[in-house]
């Protein structure tokens, strides 16, 4: 598989993301069915395909880009490649398949870190599939737990 490589801008933050975009590419368990990969770090975290080409987008904006939080950029990018895996944008169907796999402490450390920073009702409300995503009842109870107390939180806002 040819992969491709476009950064936006061009920073330590930006080099990190590309630095741990290699090390999950070589880690990932499923297969990617792929002639070519393109990850681009632009203004959106984002995954599209066309045929046997694959488009994997992160956004430079991101708080664990921003941050250089070195295990939240590789969940995302975990998140990213079941993603492209399965062919599908489906949060239930890429949650399930990544809880399968033994994938679930990165979607609850991308769901909590996303819980935790939202301050809008919106925000919390995309961390819905979180709710869905989790089969250990401790979990699942804990999630529950953070998007209630950060409504109540954006309603005192």
């Amino acid at each position: 598989m040819r992969v491709t490589k476009s950064l936006v801008k061009d920073d330590d933050s930006t080099r990190l993301a590309s630095k741990i975009f290699n090390e999950v590419m070589t880690e990932f368990s499923l297969p990617l069915r792929y002639s070519a990969m393109e990850f681009h770090v632009r203004d959106s975290t984002s995954f599209f395909s066309s045929g046997d080409t694959a488009l994997i987008c992160m956004d430079y904006d991101n708080i664990f880009v921003r941050e250089k939080d070195e295990r939240g950029i590789k969940a995302l990018l975990t998140r990213q490649l079941f993603k492209a895996a399965l062919g599908t944008s489906d949060d239930d169907q890429v949650n399930a398949e990544m809880t399968k796999n033994g994938h679930s402490d990165d979607l609850f450390y991308i769901y909590y870190s996303q819980i935790a920073s939202s301050s809008k009702p919106d925000d919390i409300e995309e961390c819905a599939p979180a709710l869905r995503a989790f089969r250990n009842r401790d979990d699942m109870d804990f999630m529950r737990a953070a998007v209630e107390a950060a409504k109540r939180r954006a309603r005192c806002k």
